[in-house]
């Protein structure tokens, strides 16, 4: 338990669900880092109270990676427990869609019906069209 009474793992949690992928915010869905499946996992050392944040992104080549970063050690500045997070990005794992959570593939879905609802859209309709 940590000084706050709290199970380290419940703020550690609490903490990642604060931050949101900036992809998601920019198409009107926001979902956690959590949500999205980036969080790969975190080992946390109680005698130096360092958090090792081991993630992922989207894609390799994303601009947003610092900002992540910094909006993660942001969300664990208020937690007495850890003095500091480190996060390791591991360009190597390939996130896919099936990494995400169940309730952020839900939200998507949602979004999508509303979407397709509210615009008419059919899903690959330009098939069906002639080319111009």
């Amino acid at each position: 338990m940590t000084p706050a009474g709290v199970d380290l793992d419940e703020q550690v949690q609490a903490a990642l669900a604060g931050v949101y992928d900036p992809c998601s915010v920019a198409c009107s869905t926001p979902l956690s880092i959590v949500e999205m499946g980036l969080v790969l996992g975190w080992e946390y050392d109680a005698e130096t109270r360092v958090l090792q944040l081991d993630m992922t992104v989207t894609s390799p080549g994303c601009f947003m990676v610092r900002n992540i970063i910094e909006a993660v050690e942001r969300r664990f500045e208020p937690l007495e427990a850890v003095k500091r997070v480190v996060v390791r990005m591991h360009n190597d794992r390939v996130w896919t869609p099936a990494m995400m959570s169940d309730s952020g593939r839900e939200t998507l879905a949602v979004r999508r019906r509303e979407a397709v609802a509210r615009i008419g859209l059919e899903p690959q309709q330009w098939r069906e069209r002639a080319a111009c």
